[in-house]
């Protein structure tokens, strides 16, 4: 239970309540009589997983500590991987990127800067009909895209603050900007001052919370570690035609949902293919525990794609996906009690049961 302001209260009372099938709970706090006045009774702001199938451990299980395991871990998976192309073998990279969103401090960093109390609030406010996880993410689509995040082409400078400023080159990042996952430092040039300023292309969520901006690489970067941080089960899908968006599994509905931040887009997934008129190859979705190529997700002429997919063969393909996928299940379930990590796999073998179903269906 996280209070989103100081209080002096001499009593708190929590009532269970329900919405949609989706248990919440209601707050009665009774304050000090020398307690300041307000206009508002504090809020208190309850926070767990959206999904019943996804555990919630508070202190995970740290197994002797794990550094040696980790590095045995991905000995074996890179070992596996070796006798595929290296464009697969590289994939390590995103199963990576996405354990960063299960780091504790990071998601209360996160939740730091979501208003979740002003966004319940819209969702009662709504009266929609759909499941709480789903209305919900509508919100914080809206509040992510209008309000948080800012998308950048060129950096305002950061002499004199214009925002005519145009890229003119690249250079390689500075120790510090390195630390934060910047491979590539963009230059622009200011049409105003005639000064330069550099626009690191950060790869760490953290920072990213703090820079709050970028293009759809950053937008997904950050926006998935909110949608672990606020509890729901989160992929980050890699399109390898030069986009990213996240996907979150609704339980209401009983399957993934398509969110790109972007676009403020939920649950459109042809949207790349018929909006845009994208001609997609492979779309891979990563999460902590496993790992799916869901491409046939967002088109309806697999077919036709297919004849894209030139890179290497779809055995390779499917070797390397069932390789990555197995190491990010077992890596997890090591950081569960036994009973929680075999509830969890055979939660998961029924959602890939039900989502190749999907899938083949499209």
């Amino acid at each position: 239970i996280v209070f989103a302001g100081p209080i002096t209260a001499r009593f708190v009372r929590l009532e269970p309540t329900k919405f949609h099938k989706q248990a919440s709970m209601r707050t009665d706090v009774l304050l000090h009589d020398d307690a300041p006045a307000a206009d508002l009774a504090p809020e208190i702001v309850l926070l767990g997983n959206v999904s019943a199938d996804d555990p919630f451990e508070v202190k995970r299980a740290q197994a002797a500590t794990d550094r040696m395991v980790e590095e045995q871990h991905m000995a074996m998976l890179q070992a596996k991987l070796s006798s595929l192309p290296p464009r697969l073998q590289n994939e390590v990279g995103s199963l990576e990127g996405v354990r960063r969103y299960e780091d504790r401090p990071l998601q209360r960093q996160a939740l730091d800067d979501v208003p979740v109390g002003a966004l319940d609030r819209l969702v009662r406010e709504s009266g929609a009909s759909e499941g709480y996880e789903v209305t919900f993410m509508r919100q914080v689509l809206f509040w992510f895209k209008r309000h948080f995040f800012e998308w950048t082409n060129s950096p305002r400078c950061e002499h004199c603050g214009s925002s005519k400023t145009k890229t003119v080159g690249a250079t390689g990042p500075t120790p510090v900007e390195k630390q934060f996952g910047a491979g590539t430092v963009e230059v622009a040039q200011c049409s105003m001052c005639g000064m330069q300023t550099r626009f690191p292309r950060y790869n760490d969520p953290g920072k990213l919370l703090e820079s709050r901006q970028g293009r759809c690489g950053e937008w997904a970067n950050c926006f998935t570690l909110i949608c672990r941080a606020l509890g729901y089960e989160a992929r980050k899908v890699n399109d390898w035609t030069d986009h990213v968006w996240t996907e979150i599994y609704s339980d209401s509905l009983g399957r993934w949902l398509h969110a790109d931040s972007c676009e403020q887009a939920l649950d459109t997934p042809l949207v790349y293919e018929k909006g845009w008129g994208k001609k997609l190859t492979y779309c891979l979705a990563y999460a902590r525990d496993h790992v799916v190529d869901v491409t046939r997700r967002y088109t309806r002429s697999y077919a036709e794609l297919l004849t894209r997919r030139t890179q290497f063969s779809e055995q390779e393909l499917r070797r390397a996906m069932t390789f990555l996928s197995e190491a990010a299940a077992d890596r997890a379930a090591g950081e569960l009690p036994a009973a929680a990590a075999a509830q969890r796999h055979a939660a998961l073998e029924e959602r890939l049961r039900k989502e190749v179903e999907e899938l083949e269906a499209c």
